[in-house]
């Protein structure tokens, strides 16, 4: 899965993300916000980087172990 991470003003953050289907996360603070957003799609992304938020994209892999004290 695809995590996008957007840092910016939390309410341009938060309309961003309302305007999308995607699933996401807003974290705020005094110095701004963290908007996660898992499974977007390069409409977002592309919007967010003509309105000026840093954008950061980590790739999720996922690993299955069979445990060698599982039966």
């Amino acid at each position: 899965m695809k995590a996008v991470f957007l840092k910016g003003e939390p309410e341009a953050l938060r309309a961003l993300a309302r305007r999308h289907p995607y699933p996401y996360q807003l974290y705020e603070d005094g110095a701004g916000a963290l908007l996660v957003v898992f499974a977007a799609g390069p409409d977002l992304i592309e919007e967010a980087e003509a309105r000026g938020a840093r954008v950061r994209i980590l790739l999720e892999e996922a690993c299955a172990r069979k445990s060698t004290s599982s039966p």
